[in-house]
């Protein structure tokens, strides 16, 4: 439960969950600055999924296959804090920060399945059974800190 691996694993978790949740919040913002109707918005949020969706999958068969995960998190962490960066800067016009939720949707949603795996994979590494109890017990906090921030 004290092992630096549960915590590391735990914050990183966090830090991608709250990017996906911050996706479904802003998005309906972006969207509308951008001047689309309502019905025209929700369509466009779909392409910023689907990006996310098949990113993670392949670099999760990719992942799997070279049995490394690190070359695929860095860079996914990298991508995703570039977009964070176009939106803390909130350049215009808005269309630049709507390619922002492509790069965070990208980023996050190749690090989720990745930490699941390291973190299932750690269970043979000496990690105890209640160490990846707690792990799963703050990862539904995280989950639920989401909620609590964004809606």
């Amino acid at each position: 439960m004290f092992d630096a691996r549960i915590w590391s694993m735990t914050l990183l978790f966090f830090c991608a969950d709250m990017s996906a949740g911050s996706l479904s919040a802003f998005n309906p913002t972006i969207l509308s600055q951008l001047g689309w109707t309502s019905h025209r918005a929700q369509v466009m949020t779909i392409p910023v999924w689907i990006i996310g969706i098949v990113g993670g999958l392949l670099t999760s068969l990719l992942s799997g296959r070279t049995n490394k995960r690190w070359p695929f998190i860095l860079p996914a962490i990298l991508i995703s804090l570039l977009g964070w960066i176009i939106h803390y800067l909130h350049l215009s016009p808005p269309s630049i920060r709507y390619f922002a939720q492509f790069l965070i949707s990208f980023g996050t949603f190749v690090q989720m399945p990745i930490y699941r795996v390291a973190h299932r994979e750690s269970e043979g590494a000496g990690v105890s059974k209640s160490g990846h109890g707690f792990t799963a017990g703050h990862w539904e906090l995280c989950e639920f800190c989401e909620l609590e921030c964004f809606y």
